[in-house]
């Protein structure tokens, strides 16, 4: 990371998805859909979804695996320097993730209070905030960007001598027949996809809807986008009045 934090310091997980995002993407720009809609409002603030939920996808699955710890504040006004304290794995997975990845206040925290190990940390998981360490997160950052595997590392990285990888020919190939009009998910399926691509040796579905997910997830271009349009589930709210709810619960201003 660019910026060096202090071994005590700790960091929402809202926060840690958005840095996650932006190292990710940042570098591609915004999608074309966004930059059209803001050329009539520059005042809009939008984003793209695909690239967040995949960032908090990946947060949630390193969360989960125990890569990335979750910690919680201690309630205690009359000792306000208490550390913080770590909140164990196998309640970690009893928390309900909103949008494919834990909220910045726990849902329901009472049931998971009633199963902490101590009274301290009940309390602590009633009223606080949910935290990653920095100095644990970035490490773990390090660790993902070093492998490579991020959309803004696919242009860096130096063109192989010879025929490219049949990945990178499935990919190229999908850009031509979509910008040429011959294939859009809005109106043909995958297995058509399939049959025009026309690739030496078998080509397995799922790899095309991986393929396919990230490019939408990239560009922005919903004739990559082969998940229908989801309806909004109401059942907590939005995200900004879960979070407000849980502030107000807690006593914080």
């Amino acid at each position: 990371m660019s910026k060096r934090r202090k071994e005590t310091e700790l960091l929402l997980i809202s926060e840690a998805v958005s840095l996650l995002e932006t190292g990710m993407y940042g570098s591609l720009g915004q999608p074309l859909a966004i930059t059209e809609i803001k050329k009539h409002d520059r005042r809009l603030s939008v984003g793209l979804g695909a690239r967040s939920e995949h960032a908090a996808q990946i947060v949630m699955k390193a969360m989960l695996k125990g890569k990335l710890a979750v910690y919680v504040q201690p309630h205690s006004p009359a000792e306000p320097e208490q550390p913080h304290l770590e909140v164990p794995l196998d309640l970690v997975k009893e928390m309900i993730p909103i949008r494919g990845v834990l909220p910045d206040y726990a849902v329901r925290p009472e049931s998971l209070a009633r199963k902490a190990d101590t009274r301290e940390l009940a309390a602590a998981i009633l009223h606080s905030a949910l935290y990653l360490r920095c100095d644990q997160f970035d490490a773990w950052y390090e660790r993902s960007k070093k492998m490579g595997n991020w959309p803004t590392q696919h242009s860096s990285k130096k063109p192989r001598i010879g025929r490219p990888s049949k990945a990178r020919e499935l990919r190229d190939r999908t850009i031509g027949l979509v910008n040429g009009g011959e294939w859009s998910a809005q109106q043909d399926s995958i297995a058509a996809l399939i049959r025009r691509l026309d690739l030496e040796g078998a080509i397995s579905r799922q790899t095309v809807e991986r393929m396919l997910e990230q490019l939408h997830r990239e560009t922005g271009d919903r004739r990559y986008c082969t998940i229908p349009e989801r309806t909004a589930d109401t059942t907590w709210g939005s995200f900004e009045e879960l979070v407000n709810t849980r502030r107000r619960e807690s006593g914080e201003k």
